[in-house]
């Protein structure tokens, strides 16, 4: 609890600076809802229907330099496991955190395309009382990754935007009850695809398509009852539509 209330200071603080950067060119505060849904593999095979929240600052201190801040998370409607809804109360909550810094690669005529570092935390929540060993799982991973990004205006009032995250060594940690083990090999993939039409000129409405996925290795663990299992590799995929609006300062 205490390292994720520091990761999350740390990158408030990020998305402050990030909007605070901007003074001399641009800021954009973007907010979206949706639906989606979340699948993980591994010992259990399990899914969800999701509520979609996302929230994007962006800011360009410059012409050539873009910083990007945002928050993406789910949270569950319902629950299955092996293709069987599971009754009763139950959570399956993802959440994905990220800041990057991007320099302007290329620009022609209204196309723009930005790349550049991020870091990026990310968690994924289970818990239900059918799980057999421990009835709270959590799988929360960080690092840094590449970044890009690239817009163009489509026409005077309307734009196309995409936004990609990639992390082919990322660090996770497995809790299963009060039991946990960290560094273990992953990966952790993202992108948004958004189109947007400005209805005044710093305001717009959003239509975008948003995706995570990550990769997690096999490996060896201690349960509460102290028997040792080796866990096959796993994987989460986190994906939906999604409606916003922003606005621009």
């Amino acid at each position: 609890m205490k390292k994720t209330g520091l990761w999350l200071t740390v990158i408030s603080l990020l998305l402050l600076v990030t909007a605070g950067s901007a003074a001399a060119e641009q800021v954009r505060i973007t907010g979206y809802a949706g639906l989606g849904n979340l699948r993980v593999t591994g010992e259990d095979n399990i899914t969800s229907s999701q509520w979609l929240g996302s929230v994007t600052a962006e800011a360009y201190p410059t012409n050539d330099l873009r910083a990007e801040g945002s928050w993406m998370g789910g949270f569950s409607r319902n629950l299955s496991m092996g293709g069987e809804e599971l009754a009763g109360v139950h959570t399956a909550a993802p959440w994905r955190i990220h800041g990057a810094v991007g320099y302007l690669l290329m620009e022609d005529d209204g196309f723009r395309v930005y790349g550049g570092l991020s870091y990026e935390l990310a968690r994924v929540s289970l818990r239900h009382p059918a799980f057999t060993t421990s009835a709270l799982r959590h799988f929360t991973g960080q690092g840094f990754g590449m970044h890009g990004h690239a817009s163009f205006e489509i026409m005077d009032q309307m734009g196309f935007s995409a936004s990609v995250h990639g992390a082919p060594w990322f660090s996770w940690e497995y809790q299963e009850g009060n039991r946990a083990l960290k560094n273990i090999r992953g990966s952790s993939f993202a992108y948004q695809l958004n189109v947007h039409y400005n209805i005044q000129e710093d305001i717009a409405v959003h239509v975008g398509y948003a995706s995570q996925r990550a990769g997690i290795a096999s490996f060896d663990f201690q349960r509460t009852d102290d028997t040792m299992v080796k866990l096959p590799q796993s994987s989460t995929a986190f994906s939906g539509l999604t409606l916003g609006a922003s606005i621009s300062f």
